[in-house]
């Protein structure tokens, strides 16, 4: 699975390892885990929301029950489509390109660029930079025990796709 992250230019002016240092100073919590995001994994109880939120949401409703109905019925056919294109191309479903073909993308990349709503780029940072990154977020995993994520000591990871493995939102690039 490729995953792309979107670092600002910037961020080479300054090491990576005193970026991660001065985020690790901030103030310290409770590491998390994937039933932050989920309260049906937490194992807590479901609380029905306060009231207002019902009359909230029948107020946004009213009037717009036939658009809303249609609107949902237009997901479920476009999921009936899309799901068997998913399983069949798996990653490859996200369209790539180049950082220096961005200007020149085909007309193919812009319409998946758009109907995904999402574009892996690759090429962004030049492998010497890469590598110096990837060295100094292991000397930081190293110094700071505590760390938690993927290892980063896996062989077959290439310089472009450095943090692939660690977890990050996905970077979504307009391309014009």
């Amino acid at each position: 699975m490729h995953v792309a992250l979107r670092f600002p230019r910037f961020a080479t002016t300054r090491p990576i390892v005193a970026q991660l240092r001065t985020a690790a100073t901030h103030a310290q919590k409770r590491a998390g885990d994937i039933s932050d995001a989920f309260q049906s994994l937490s194992g807590q109880q479901f609380a029905p929301l306060a009231p207002q939120y019902a009359e909230l949401k029948g107020r946004l409703i009213k009037g717009r029950e036939d658009a809303i109905r249609e609107s949902w019925e237009r997901l479920l056919h476009d999921l009936r489509e899309e799901i068997p294109i998913i399983v069949e191309l798996g990653s490859k479903v996200v369209p790539e390109i180049n950082f220096k073909d961005i200007g020149n993308a085909s007309e193919l990349f812009k319409q998946e660029h758009r109907k995904r709503g999402v574009a892996v780029v690759r090429g962004v940072v030049p492998e010497k930079e890469a590598l110096q990154w990837k060295e100094e977020l292991r000397e930081y995993i190293r110094k700071n025990t505590h760390t938690k994520g993927a290892s980063i000591s896996i062989p077959s990871l290439q310089p472009h796709c450095l943090l692939q493995k660690l977890p990050s939102p996905v970077s979504r690039c307009p391309v014009t």
